[in-house]
């Protein structure tokens, strides 16, 4: 009749004839502890030994001591808290958060450490299926081992956590399986061996979980009991045995024994040589091979095909997943700033587009590649000294230059500095090392203030960077600066922005003019194709971009910046250009990439409009850059600039310049000036990199100001920002208000559920009910309490333990077993004066609650 009621039936289970047992029964509590460390063993087995094939199939190095600590810490810390109810909740909760915070912060290593382990994949399967020229992937310098090992330790983490779910749940061998089968099967598709020690471990752990499943002695709950009750899906009571640490011990070290016998055995009993001679591949795995060489010939379209390292890629477009800057120093540069523009290193020169290849060729590279395949840089140099000396005579020196030149020698508008600039970091990316050139360099320099001299008998290794630079038809295509070299520049700064203004040609003498007409021409016979593969997709760019037959060009350049603007996104993580896919009319569509994309884009639509236009990559030094340079007090100001300055008279700076200020911007041709550099990426990010979204924090690009990169931390350097982890601190924010809402709802409907069940028609049921309500409230407050079986015992101690108590505890103990036991039950009358009784009992036992604070 009641809730306490039911208990009045003695359930007994019949163990054989003669045999029975009858509830409750009582059973020996085993350590919880004990158990925990049994199962927690269990898992670890099964993933790090997993892990470990893995790793040591593919002779990946790492340090096996630590993650090994840090993989059996977790696999403890996630079988404790898997039975506790809330707490499991509020740990699962802190460990995400936790989890969201250092893969931030390792992003580096995490990155490096996978793109190791794909390196050694992809290597594996060139050496299997004899696949030559197989791309591979750019590692930041990290310490190698370090990066594997972090990488395994948050994969493995995961797939503890998986993996506790599994064992402490169902024990099902066969989900553990589809779990981490794949990391010790797949070396052995590749005829790979793994340690044995790793083998061995994976294999004590599939039969121990195979036979613990079997004996059904598994279970864990929350009051700690060796044995239970179980309704056995509502047939019948049976005694439901579970957990024992000591018994699951044994099973585990009796398992281990057998399988280092049979690995004994095989050792000494098998032959390898024998194995291998013999060894008969089946047709099904013949036909896999085949599908995955062709596969692998194709290339995996989820990765970076090459250096994925800002703008500078030599011109190779489309196979960048994702901008991954390791944010070493490239160049270290000299010079006195004199704008608050950005300044622009010329590296690469882009001039015809190959659509079927994705790239960007240009008239050096081919030149060089038809006189020989790897010249030195010496040769390089040589080279360029002589094969163009013709066609330089014909046009004279660099035109952009010498106009520059002339307004500063006229005392107008114009500058001369000089900049130096040491390759520390800047590889090869092409076939030669490229010069990295400040606008505008001319051909015929001259050192007016002697810092030639003064920089070249401090460093031994400088030479005039002008000298290096291939110049053709007045114009710098591509020279070379190797790598721990230096170079001095004289350049001529563009502060005169008008360069659109043709009242700029009446101050020109009939020279120039001629010169700058003849590389008008040459610029529009070389500059204005496109190709059939994006023509559409560009003349529709144009057309969007409001473009019109009557514009002049200087309004079409600024139409198109302000297209992107309005129309494209910023991201770092485009993700690669579909094979068989055009890579400018894939980012035309798509609205979204890095500078290569806007930059090559930009170029044709450029084109299209009659605008000769030329893909360019190099570096770029922001003012922010400048700002964080250091002061170099060995040189003068005046030594390092002259003439008219857009900040006045500053410093020498030393500006060190990361792979994170690779950049790719447009050269567009003006007829009264000649080619000028235009950016044309935009500044709105995606949406999602703007508030560092959720996969941004698996290693996304880190910063909410740096557009080709981001921050982290490392072993080394723990650099947190605010600025830079705001996500992170709105989804904590989130996540806590989440589990307000959570906790207070399910307090709320606790609440609500209880209440209920004294507001049922049937009043004595109601009191039995109401009564427990108090009593649990009792019970939680004082453990003394818990010790008292019935009602009687119950009432009395609290009579004899609060204040004011004014009940007659033996008369209300009545009242409440009749009301449970009796058949009849009390009358209405009695039953609502019992509930009044309780109501004011309830208010006593709150307030005795707060008195023994």
């Amino acid at each position: 009749m009641g809730l306490f009621r039911k208990k009045k039936k003695n359930t007994e289970i019949t163990i054989s004839d003669g045999v029975v047992l009858k509830q409750p029964l009582q059973m020996e509590a085993s350590s919880w502890l004990k158990n925990c460390m049994a199962k927690s063993l269990l898992v670890f087995s099964v993933v790090f030994g997993s892990l470990g094939c893995f790793l040591s199939s593919f002779d990946l190095q790492y340090n096996v001591l630590f993650v090994a600590l840090i993989l059996a810490g977790a696999a403890f810390f996630f079988t404790t808290i898997y039975y506790r109810g809330w707490i499991m909740d509020v740990a699962y909760i802190a460990f995400f958060i936790l989890f969201l915070f250092l893969v931030r912060g390792f992003q580096t290593y995490i990155n490096s450490g996978y793109y190791l382990i794909i390196n050694r994949i992809l290597k594996t399967v060139e050496d299997y299926f004899d696949l030559p020229g197989m791309q591979y992937y750019e590692i930041a310098d990290v310490n190698e081992a370090m990066a594997v090992s972090i990488v395994v330790i948050f994969i493995g983490t995961v797939m503890m956590i998986v993996a506790n779910v599994i064992v402490s749940r169902t024990m099902n061998v066969w989900l553990l399986l589809l779990l981490t089968g794949g990391l010790w099967l797949a070396p052995l598709y590749f005829r790979l061996e793994a340690d044995a020690v790793y083998m061995i471990l994976v294999i004590v752990g599939y039969i121990s979980v195979w036979a613990i499943r079997s004996s059904g002695a598994y279970g864990m709950d929350r009051e700690h009991r060796a044995y239970k009750w179980k309704d056995r899906k509502g047939k019948k009571l049976r005694i439901w045995y579970m957990q024992d640490a000591k018994t699951m011990l044994q099973g585990m070290a009796a398992c281990l024994v057998v399988v280092l016998l049979l690995y004994g055995i095989t050792a000494v009993a098998g032959n390898k040589s024998t194995f291998q001679t013999r060894y008969r591949q089946n047709p099904y795995k013949e036909e896999s091979e085949t599908m995955l060489q062709e596969m692998s010939s194709r290339g995996f379209s989820f990765f970076n095909r090459y250096a994925a390292t800002g703008g500078i890629s030599g011109g190779q477009l489309g196979g960048v997943s994702s901008v991954m800057p390791d944010y070493q120093t490239d160049l270290v540069v000299t010079f006195t700033p004199y704008s608050y523009d950005p300044v622009y290193l010329k590296a690469f020169t882009g001039t015809d587009y190959i659509s079927e290849d994705s790239k960007w060729d240009t008239i050096a590279s081919a030149r060089l590649l038809s006189s020989q395949l790897e010249p030195s840089a010496e040769e390089i140099r040589g080279y360029m000294s002589h094969s163009f000396g013709s066609e330089t005579e014909q046009f004279g020196t660099d035109l952009e230059a010498e106009q520059l030149q002339a307004a500063y020698a006229d005392e107008s508008l114009g500058g001369r500095g000089y900049m130096k600039i040491r390759n520390q970091g800047a590889a090869m990316t092409g076939m030669y090392p490229y010069a990295y050139a400040p606008y505008y360099v001319p051909e015929q320099y001259s050192d007016t203030t002697g810092i030639a001299g003064e920089v070249s008998g401090s460093t031994g290794d400088i030479r005039w960077g002008n000298e290096d630079l291939l110049y053709e038809n007045g114009d710098i295509l591509t020279g070379t600066l190797p790598l721990n070299n230096t170079a001095l520049y004289e350049y001529y700064p563009l502060l005169d922005t008008d360069v659109w203004d043709e009242t700029r040609l009446d101050g020109m003498d009939e020279t120039a003019k001629e010169n700058l007409q003849n590389l008008q021409t040459q610029a529009e016979e070389m500059y204005l194709e496109v190709p059939d593969a994006c023509y559409d997709a560009v003349k529709t760019a144009s057309q969007e971009a409001g473009i019109t037959d009557a514009d002049s060009p200087e309004v079409i350049v600024q139409k198109v910046k302000d297209y992107f603007t309005n129309e494209f996104q910023y991201t770092t993580r485009p993700g690669m250009t579909p094979r068989n896919q055009d890579f400018i009319t894939w980012f035309l569509q798509q609205k979204k990439g890095y500078c290569a994309h806007f930059a090559s884009a930009a170029t044709m639509i450029y084109r299209y409009n009659g605008i000769p236009a030329r893909y360019i990559e190099g570096y770029v030094i922001t003012y922010d850059d400048i700002i964080n340079g250091e002061l170099n007090d060995e040189y003068r100001y005046e030594d390092f600039y002259q003439g008219e300055s857009l900040l006045g008279k500053t410093g020498v700076v030393d500006v060190e310049v990361t792979d994170a200020r690779a950049h790719a911007w447009v050269e567009v041709f003006s007829d009264s000036f000649g080619w000028v550099e235009e950016e044309v990426t935009t500044a709105a990010v995606e949406p999602e990199e703007a508030q560092d979204s959720f996969w941004d924090v698996f290693g996304g690009d880190g910063t909410g100001n740096d557009a080709n990169g981001g921050n982290g931390f490392g072993i080394d350097t723990m650099d947190w920002n605010l600025d830079d982890i705001r996500g992170i601190w709105i989804a904590l924010l989130a996540v806590l208000a989440g589990l307000g809402l959570y906790s207070a709802g399910r307090k709320g409907y606790v609440a609500w559920k209880r209440y209920q069940t004294w507001h049922t028609p049937d009043l004595n049921e109601n009191i039995v009910a109401y009564y427990a309500v108090i009593s649990g409230k009792m019970r939680k407050k004082d453990p003394a309490y818990a010790e008292c079986p019935t009602y009687r015992r119950q009432l009395a101690y609290m009579a004899e333990h609060m204040q004011d108590w004014k009940w007659d505890a033996d008369m209300l103990a009545d009242m409440l077993e009749r009301a449970n036991y009796s058949r009849e039950g009390l009358p209405d009358f009695d039953a609502k004066r019992v509930l009044l009784e309780l109501e004011d009992i309830e208010k006593k036992v709150q307030k005795w609650k707060y008195s023994r604070k």
